[in-house]
């Protein structure tokens, strides 16, 4: 996180002041991502396919990145990233309680 700045500043020419509101965007979003659209997406979505998705938009975001140079677009590429990565944190530790009680695997080799 701390190098998003330098390189919004750097690499797109924004302003500081443009370059921390696109952070400050971005923490908002991850915060709404993991308390909010998680549990929710959790209980809908099987975790198998979750991964796969959030992985694939996690990716195309991430290259979205790179071509765009305007502050709306990198803002809207910022808050599709900061909605999507920051769900792969719970959900890993879902899986590996799923498989602790499932399964009876130990949590130390689950996570791995």
């Amino acid at each position: 996180m701390p190098y998003w700045t330098a390189w919004l500043v750097e690499s797109k020419d924004f302003s500081i002041s443009a370059a921390s509101t696109v952070i400050a965007v971005s923490i908002i979003a991850r915060s709404f991502s993991s308390f909010c659209m998680f549990p929710k997406l959790s209980q809908t979505i099987s975790l198998g396919r979750l991964s796969r998705w959030l992985v694939l938009i996690s990716r195309v975001a991430l290259l979205l990145f790179l071509p765009m140079n305007s502050f709306g677009m990198i803002l809207v590429c910022m808050v599709l990233f900061s909605l999507v990565y920051p769900m792969m944190l719970p959900m890993v530790e879902r899986m590996a309680a799923v498989m602790m009680k499932e399964d009876g695997i130990d949590y130390g080799r689950s996570r791995s």
